[in-house]
Parts: structure tokens; C-alpha cells; sequence
């Protein structure tokens, strides 16, 4: 026992000191300051050096430590652990180092420990009421799993409506007789901040129990404290709202030793689980982030579970699960106690294969194959044969899950909660309520539950209303008994005293979104993330003349803002209103303003992508340096950049790369438009005719168009059916004049001009005087 545990810490360990030398090999052999400069001989270098020293089978250090791993392995697979577990004749009582734990108070403890949470989460910590507590419609969230920029989260995507709700909770908490005492006398009360802060941590300890327990086979301590919420600047998220479930993904290193990149595992949590993490991230943790900034100086951070010295330690987790198990098992589990409890128990109620590839700690060392779909043999996230490339996907997979994958590790989740009786998701819990209301005896008892699951849902689409979604729940309740609830979409119940939070129902047209607690209702204000494929209307909404110029006033970064030309106005007006395919062409003087067409709808609440293919190198940094500078997201789209921003730069010469960029957020339904600056350009060169095959509004921008050369532009960017919004670009205090002079004489003339427009400037300085 103590042999085997040796060896596999030696090869955790060992695997850790592969990989960064390898890392460092790297960065020697292939700097990454000199990787623009860097050629195919580099690269052939790169192979040799590799093959000398840093792959097995040679003469060298690292050889030998992957030798040394390859022998940690076969300890570890040819030492079993010592029998720990037994199990009663009925099958009721597993007995683990003698200690006895009783199948029914598992789940007992599970629904005990949640009940926990949901009481503190919301008299506690938000000051609600039982009657007024509320639903996220986890099955209506965007989330894509791809972005990896800073900051993104399913909180922070516009769609979903749960962005900024710190102001809300705290005009709650104003509004509430405890809350007032945060906050006296215009200052921060310390000992009663502290104590909410105190609160929110015995709620995390109960939330971080319930993810550990509920997702199936448990992480490690150090996998699942280290979770974060949104993306890192070293590291991606590993919270997603993925059809309707809170999504937990753990990452598994060791394999990066051989393979130079993780396994990810995900874990579907219950939906009563999926909604404590959801509500706090979005309501709780703002609040709780500017709280401890305000009184302990220090809060900012992207885990879930962290303090002032970071993430928090297996040693937490293990105090945790001793605590709750000694109180509701009557049985003191450590974390590694309860990891060989979970497994015996999976095995049992789940199926004997659950386990399958548990013991094989350091199985990495060789690529498993897989024979067959089936996630509850890899669910404990060991290597084995069946589970390598099922729940321990390669990172590039979970970025790209298919219905295939989800299928694979959606069960395994899923008959887990149903050993602990909790529900998956939303849709299950519907779906089992309905047939225990068949199998009850008397209409009297059918109706009371019915009436108090239609109280439930008004509170919650009162909440959390989505158009569409509602409507669509309204109508099925016409199907099935013609509206005998006591409520109808977009209205209040007849039993229910008026929410503060009404159902809004977005007018036709208006496209749709989320309504959260928090989100003022109104059309103007929602950010209308309207995923039509109607090519004729491209537009998701009508910008009204106050929020237009609240744009320009970021663009510009001044107070008073106006138009330089009537023209300016018309193109903008005509950029922000644009709902079809022909082309936009404005021509304005040079200093004319068309930067702005491009940077005030970037500045909108509901931006999008506006990509601006640019032609000189200097113009793009000083448009990249004057976007940023007005706050507004933005980069230059280079190789490799897979994230959004309201407004993407990128360089003509990238352009044929840049497609595949451009389409992927066209699919996505994130590209608004294109402006393509000094258009005129295009008469020289074809490549910029890509980004007409992007089927989304286009705007050519130019100075430099007379009329007679329109048909020029049109044949080059395929746009014969342009709109034109034109100025008059002549300058009238500069003129062209042709002298025509002898070769050998150019040179004086050249210095005659030159003074008389010297003698000219002086004279002007002295006039002036």
C-alpha cells in the first residue's frame, strides 16, 4: 500500500518536471519573441534537437524520466489497494473500514445539505422571501465554449441578461432591515460586512459540497477548488450552461507530460445544484467581490472558491465533506475516504462498470483505445481502455462538444442524481411531477399541486420571462385543459400580489431577450440578440436618436457632441439602421468624420462585430490606439484569434485568413457589418473582394472617389447595387498646379518655389503679429 502510493506520487511529480522541461526546451530552441522571424529551418532544427534530447529511447535526461514514469506505471497497475469495502446481504449498508453507511441517508444528506444552501442563499444572502424566489432558465442560456478571452462568462454574455446585477443587489439590500445595516452614515459598517462576507463563505462551503457530491465520481481536491467562472488571464473558465445544466469542467494535467496538453472532464450538476451556482455567480458574487474590495482590500478573483491567498485547498474540502458526513452519515469521511465510497456505491447503483479505470492512476503513458460509448466507465476520469477518449476528452473536444459527446456524458450525471433524488434538469422534474400526479387518488389533491407548480412557473417567467418561451408555455396549457391556471402570460396571477419584477413581453419585432431580476424592462434597454437567418433584415432593432448619441459621446470621448456635415449624419444614421445586403458606400472629405461610422456602432449596448479591413499599417495602430482609448473592445485580428469584439481590425494582407474568422462569427450570429476604410484602394488589388462573400451589410469608406470612377469600385467589390452618401471633397484653399520646365533646370526651380513660399509664410507670421 505504502509502495503503491509512493510511486504514484513520484510520477505525479515526475510527469510535472517532463513537461516543463519540455516547455523550457522550447523556449530556448524556438524563442517566442523571434517566432514572426522564425522558418522551416528553424522547424527542422527544432526536430533534430528534439530527437536527441527530448524524446524517448535516447541517451539523455529526459529519457530516463520518462523511463522512470513508465516503471511508476507498472507499480502502480501491478499493486492493488487493500480490500476497504464490504457490502450487506440486502445490499442496503456498505461497510468502509468497518464503518457503516446507509444507502438512504446518502441521498437524505444530498436533499438536506441542498434545502441548506437554497434557505442561506436566499434569506441570507439576498434577503428573498420563500414566495419570491426565482428561476434562470438554464435551458435558455448562450454560452459558447470556444471564446477564451478575459472576462467571458454565461453571466457576461449580453443574450442571457445576467450582466451587472451588483446595483440591483445592493438597492435590495438598502430596501431590507438587515441589508441597511451594511451601509450607515455614508460609510461601509465593518463588523457587519464582515459578517456577511462570513455568511457567504459557509454558503460557498455548502455550494462546493454539493458540486463535489452531485457531479458524479468526485474530482480531485485540488480539480474541483480550483474551479473558475470565467476566463483567467492563464486559464480558461470551467463553469458552462450547456443544454439546460450547469456544466462543472475539471482539467486533468497529468497527461500533459506525454500528450503536451490536458484532459478535460465534464460533470453535469442536478438542476437544484445547476441553480445555487448559477444565482450566486450572477447575484451574490458581484456583491460579495465589492464587499470584501470595500472592507478588506482585497476580493477580486476568478475562482469560485478563493480567499486572500487564492484558491482554496483540499485541506477546506476535506474539513467540509468530515463535517457534513459526520452530521448527516453519522460517519467522519475525508476526501479520499469519500472518493472510494463514491466509487462502491456507483458501482452499485449506477453499474458495475462505473469504476472501470479508477485504480489506473498513471495510465497516460499510453493513448487507450476506445471500444464503445458509454461515460460511466470514465466518469472517475482514470485512463483505462474505454474511458480515455469518452469523459477525459482532449481539450480541443470540449470546445467543441457534439450531441454525440453530450449523449456519452449526460447519463452518467444524470442516473447519479437520481441515486442522491435530485433531478437533472428542469424538464425531468416537470416530467416526474406529471406522472406522480397520475398515480395520486383524488381531484382535490391533483389540483392543489397543480395550482402551486402554476404559482411557481408565474413567479418564475415573472422573473426570468424569455419571448417565445412563455408564450409557448401559455399555449400548451390551452392544449392540454384550456388555461385552467390561475395565471396567463403577461399578467399576474390571480392569487399573487404584484411582483416587483414584472413579466416583459417584448413588442413584434423587437426580437427577443432575457429578462433577469435586475434588468430594467423595456425594449430599449434590452440587448436584442435576435438570431434570424431572414437575410433581409439584418438589423436586430431600431437605435433611437439618445442612444446614438450616447455612442458618439464614448467614440469621441466629449460631453457635447454634433456632426461635421449633414452627410456624416446621413451615413451614420444609414450604417446604424442598414437591414440589408447592398452595399454602403460614404465618401467624405479627408477629416470628415468616417472613423466614427464604424466606431459609434461598436459603442451601442448591444454591439455585435463590426469588422474594419484597413490597408496601411500605420493607419490601423492609430485607429487601434483611438478605440481603445474611447473604451471601446477591440483588437487586431491576427492568426489564431478564435474570441469576439465589438469592433475587429484586421490588416488587408490577412484577409483570405481572416475568412474563416469572419464566418465562423457569421454562423455564430455575432458579425453585424463590415467596413472596408479607403475603399478606393481596391482598384489595385482583388484580394479585399472576399469580405463581400460574408453575407452581411457592407460599408466602403473613402475620401477619394470621384463620380466618373464609381463603376471602378462597383466591378472591383462586386457592389453594383451600392447606395452612395456623398460630400464634396475638393478643398478650396488647395489647388494643383502642373509646371512644366527642362530636366536640368528642375532642381533650381524647385529651390525658387521653395523660397518664395518661404518669404510667403513670413510675411503671413508678421501680419498676424
Amino acid at each position: 500500500m505504502f509502495r503503491l502510493r509512493q510511486a504514484n506520487d513520484f510520477s505525479y511529480m515526475l510527469a510535472g518536471v517532463v513537461y516543463c522541461t519540455r516547455v523550457l526546451a522550447i523556449e530556448v530552441i524556438l524563442p517566442s519573441d523571434q517566432r514572426q522571424e522564425q522558418n522551416d529551418e528553424d522547424d527542422k532544427r527544432f526536430r533534430q534537437v528534439r530527437d536527441e534530447y527530448l524524446a524517448d529511447g535516447t541517451y539523455s535526461v529526459v529519457s530516463k524520466m520518462i523511463s522512470l514514469l513508465a516503471y511508476g506505471k507498472t507499480i502502480a497497475l501491478s499493486h492493488n489497494n487493500t480490500g476497504s469495502v464490504s457490502w450487506s446481504l440486502d445490499r442496503t449498508v456498505v461497510q468502509y473500514r468497518g464503518r457503516p453507511i446507509y444507502l438512504d441517508r446518502v441521498g437524505e444528506m444530498m436533499q438536506n445539505v441542498v434545502r441548506e444552501a437554497e434557505d442561506k442563499l436566499w434569506a441570507e444572502l439576498m434577503w428573498t422571501k420563500t414566495d419570491d424566489r426565482f428561476e434562470i432558465p438554464l435551458e435558455k442560456l448562450e454560452n459558447d465554449v470556444t471564446f477564451t478571452k478575459r472576462g467571458v462568462s454565461f453571466i457576461a454574455n449580453r443574450a442571457n441578461g445576467l450582466r451587472d446585477k451588483r446595483g440591483w443587489m445592493l438597492e435590495r439590500a438598502f430596501a431590507h432591515p438587515e441589508g441597511k445595516k451594511l451601509h450607515r452614515s455614508g460609510t461601509w459598517s465593518k463588523g457587519v460586512v464582515q459578517k456577511y462576507l462570513r455568511q457567504v463563505d459557509r454558503f460557498r462551503e455548502l455550494l462546493l459540497f454539493c458540486v463535489h457530491v452531485t457531479g458524479g465520481q468526485p474530482a480531485r481536491g485540488s480539480e474541483i477548488t480550483t474551479i473558475r467562472f470565467r476566463n483567467g488571464f492563464l486559464q480558461d473558465r470551467n463553469v458552462f450552461a450547456i443544454q439546460g445544466h450547469m456544466v462543472i469542467v475539471t482539467r486533468y494535467h497529468k497527461s500533459r507530460s506525454q500528450f503536451d496538453k490536458p484532459k478535460v472532464i465534464p460533470r453535469f450538476l442536478p438542476w437544484k445544484v445547476g441553480q445555487l451556482l448559477a444565482v450566486y455567480l450572477t447575484y451574490v458574487q458581484p456583491v460579495q467581490e465589492y464587499l470584501s474590495e470595500q472592507v478588506r482590500g482585497f476580493g477580486f478573483s476568478d475562482y469560485v472558491w478563493s480567499n486572500e491567498y487564492g484558491p482554496w485547498g483540499t485541506d477546506r474540502l476535506t474539513k467540509i465533506i468530515t463535517r457534513e458526513t459526520e452530521k448527516w452519515l453519522g460517519t467522519r469521511l475525508t476526501t479520499l475516504d469519500y472518493r472510494h465510497v463514491a466509487i462502491s456505491l456507483g458501482r452499485e447503483v449506477v453499474g458495475d462498470q462505473f469504476a472501470r479505470g479508477y485504480i489506473e492512476e498513471t495510465s497516460e503513458i499510453e493513448e487507450a483505445k476506445v471500444d464503445e460509448d458509454d461515460g460511466l466507465k470514465i466518469s472517475a476520469r482514470r485512463g483505462g481502455e474505454i474511458g480515455a477518449n469518452r469523459y477525459g476528452v482532449s481539450l480541443d473536444v470540449i470546445k467543441h462538444l457534439s450531441s454525440r459527446s453530450i449523449d456519452t456524458f449526460r447519463p452518467t450525471s444524470m442516473q447519479w442524481h437520481v441515486f442522491l433524488g435530485l433531478v437533472s434538469s428542469r424538464q425531468a422534474a416537470a416530467a416526474g411531477q406529471k406522472r406522480g400526479a397520475h398515480l395520486r387518488s383524488g381531484s382535490s389533491s391533483v389540483s392543489s399541486e397543480r395550482q402551486q407548480e402554476d404559482r411557481r412557473m408565474a413567479l418564475m417567467l415573472q422573473n426570468n420571462g424569455i419571448h417565445g418561451w412563455a408564450r409557448m408555455l401559455e399555449q400548451s396549457r390551452h392544449v392540454e385543459g384550456g388555461n385552467s391556471s390561475g395565471w396567463h402570460v403577461g399578467s399576474e396571477p390571480s392569487h399573487r400580489r404584484s411582483s416587483p419584477c414584472p413579466l416583459y413581453i417584448p413588442p413584434p419585432g423587437c426580437g427577443s431577450g432575457l429578462i433577469t431580476p435586475g434588468t430594467t424592462s423595456g425594449p430599449e434597454t434590452l440587448p436584442l440578440w435576435h438570431r434570424s437567418r431572414n437575410l433581409a433584415s439584418v438589423n436586430r432593432r431600431t437605435i433611437g436618436e439618445e442612444e446614438m448619441k450616447q455612442a458618439m459621446r464614448q467614440a469621441l470621448g466629449v460631453d457635447d457632441v454634433s456632426f461635421r456635415s449633414d452627410s456624416q449624419r446621413e451615413g451614420l444614421e444609414a450604417v446604424l439602421s442598414k437591414d440589408d445586403l447592398a452595399p454602403l458606400v460614404v465618401v467624405l472629405p479627408t477629416g470628415g468624420g468616417k472613423s466614427l461610422l464604424f466606431m459609434v456602432p461598436a459603442c451601442l449596448r448591444d454591439p455585435g462585430i463590426t469588422v474594419v479591413v484597413v490597408p496601411y499599417r500605420a493607419l490601423l495602430d492609430n485607429l487601434l490606439l483611438k478605440a481603445k482609448a474611447a473604451g471601446i473592445d477591440c483588437f487586431e485580428w491576427k492568426r489564431g484569434e478564435v474570441n469576439p469584439a465589438a469592433l475587429v481590425f484586421v490588416s488587408t494582407d490577412v484577409v483570405s485568413p481572416f475568412m474563416s474568422y469572419a464566418r465562423v462569427m457569421e454562423v455564430k450570429h455575432l458579425l453585424r457589418r463590415v467596413s472596408v476604410d479607403e475603399s478606393h484602394l481596391t482598384f489595385t488589388s482583388s484580394n479585399w473582394r472576399a469580405v463581400r462573400g460574408l453575407r452581411r451589410p457592407t460599408i466602403m469608406l473613402t475620401a477619394t472617389l470621384p463620380i466618373m470612377l464609381e463603376f471602378e469600385l462597383e466591378a472591383n467589390m462586386a457592389a453594383q447595387m451600392a447606395r452612395y452618401i456623398r460630400i464634396a471633397t475638393t478643398r478650396a484653399r488647395t489647388r494643383y498646379i502642373v509646371d512644366r520646365r527642362p530636366a536640368w533646370t528642375g532642381f533650381e526651380r524647385t529651390i525658387e518655389v521653395c523660397g518664395r513660399m518661404k518669404e510667403h509664410r513670413v510675411r503671413v507670421r508678421v501680419r498676424v503679429r
